[in-house]
């Protein structure tokens, strides 16, 4: 995925960035424009997911 959309730049000792900081940084990208409301209801759902 490009550095712009993501927001991940390459790692200044040139390795690759893992996969999973990768993704992750795609999907606080994705998130950014979450509600408050809406960021509550997502926690509340990710405790039940959680304890299932």
């Amino acid at each position: 995925m490009p550095a712009e959309l993501t927001g991940v730049r390459p790692a200044a000792n040139g390795r690759a960035s893992a996969p999973e900081v990768v993704d992750t940084a795609a999907l606080v990208w994705e998130v950014r424009h979450v509600t408050r409301d809406q960021e509550s209801r997502l926690t509340e759902y990710a405790e039940v997911l959680g304890g299932a």
